[in-house]
């Protein structure tokens, strides 16, 4: 049976990593990212590189504890929700044992 195009892609990619190793395939991927954090606090690029790449990577953490708290305060909305939902399921169940 022929792979499908997804999993073409998935083999190739794992075949990729086999042979260069994963930090090689991710780095320029990873360059680029933290290349945004230094256009952030530093756009003219005016400042001195140890600045620079000491406010890149304060800038980098910042946005890191904010995707912590929101993923957070979702799972904690998720959890009221299930707990609301367990909750209202005991009182239609106890509805029923009145009926």
């Amino acid at each position: 049976m022929p792979a499908t195009p997804s999993q073409s892609a998935r083999i190739a990619a794992l075949t990729r990593v086999s042979q260069v190793g994963g930090a090689a395939v991710s780095a320029p991927a990873r360059a680029a990212f933290m290349e945004s954090f230094y256009d952030q606090v530093d756009p003219d690029r005016a400042l001195a590189e140890d600045e620079r790449e000491r406010r890149a990577t304060a800038a980098r953490k910042a946005y890191f504890a904010r995707l912590g708290a929101k993923s957070a305060d979702v799972r904690r909305r998720r959890s009221a929700v299930s707990q609301l939902r367990a909750e209202l399921a005991e009182l239609e169940a106890g509805d029923s044992d009145v009926a």
